[in-house]
């Protein structure tokens, strides 16, 4: 792998990493964005100098995100992996934990701790913010979907 294409790599790894994906998992999804067709365990564990066991986990959670997929080819037994074909699945699992936090958020606003100005305030503008964003984000990928 090219020095500017590992840059990259581990660039998306870390950014992953930063929502709690494994920094593996995210230098998976990194390298499989740069790749034009579906590669196999074997390969993915040899460009990322990882274990075949540590690339078949984060392949699995990586796929269960939706974000990429297992595909199989003619008269070879082994899986491989490509990113899922979906340009929002990233967008969407955002949005999704957007509007988890807002639902925190409300049970936070209903808690006796909520009753004190101060906390009931940052709370408050905390949920604010966050439904502004998530209603942003919901129409952008849907104006996204209607244009696709």
């Amino acid at each position: 792998m090219d020095a500017q294409t590992a840059r990259f790599v581990e660039k998306m790894g870390r950014y992953f990493e930063a929502d709690g994906i494994p920094r593996i998992g995210g230098r998976l999804y990194g390298y499989l964005l740069l790749q034009d067709e579906p590669r196999a365990l074997e390969e993915l564990a040899g460009a990322l100098a990882v274990s075949k066991t540590s690339i078949s986990t984060n392949a699995r959670l990586l796929e269960q995100w939706g974000l990429i997929e297992r595909v199989t080819q003619p008269g070879d037994r082994r899986d491989f992996y490509e990113v899922a074909p979906s340009a929002t699945r990233q967008l969407e699992l955002r949005l999704a934990r957007i509007r988890q936090l807002t639902d925190l958020l409300a049970e936070g606003i209903a808690t006796p701790a909520a009753e004190k100005p101060v906390v009931r305030r940052r709370l408050e503008a905390m949920s604010e913010s966050a439904g502004e964003i998530a209603e942003q984000m919901a129409g952008i990928l849907e104006r996204w979907r209607a244009r696709r």
